[in-house]
């Protein structure tokens, strides 16, 4: 019972060790192959070095991912359903949002952000919440970006 105990804890401080890591990679934009980076396994060597040994298949990183992604995307649309309810419950057709376009270029790489920030009934700091990133070369009219918001906002996230 005591090695079972102790190899369950084992594992599940690596599962969280993965899960920080897949974490890690999307808010850095950094690749899976980045734990084999001497600089990566100085690092984790000293705060685990038995981690620094073991891989990762690319279906566990894929897996954890997208996890990550529909739990992010769930709370993001409970956070904003709550929201829009609050509104209609004072009387008005929706919620009130503030939407933010951000156009930035990395590495010669254009990309725009789409956000909407509001403050949550009984809250005192408004929330921003990134809606969605991608990749945006060529031209930023109007036109083109239409769509692309039109999506993220009521197809993906159901904002009206």
């Amino acid at each position: 019972p005591h090695r079972t105990a102790a190899r369950n804890a084992r594992a599940c401080v690596h599962s969280a060790l993965d899960s920080r890591f897949v974490v890690w990679c999307a808010i850095n934009m950094r690749p899976q192959n980045m734990r084999y980076d001497d600089g990566y396994k100085l690092h984790m060597g000293m705060l685990c070095p038995k981690y620094v040994e073991s891989t990762m298949s690319d279906a566990t990183f894929n897996s954890i991912l997208s996890t990550i992604y529909t739990e992010t995307c769930d709370a993001v649309k409970t956070g904003l359903r709550l929201h829009r309810e609050s509104c209609v419950k004072l009387g008005y057709v929706g919620p009130f949002l503030g939407a933010q376009l951000d156009l930035t270029t990395v590495a010669n790489e254009e990309y725009i952000t789409f956000s909407v920030s509001y403050i949550a009934e009984a809250a005192t700091t408004i929330t921003r919440v990134g809606l969605a990133t991608r990749a945006f070369p060529g031209s930023h009219t109007a036109a083109d970006i239409e769509p692309w918001i039109e999506k993220a906002s009521f197809t993906t996230f159901k904002l009206v």
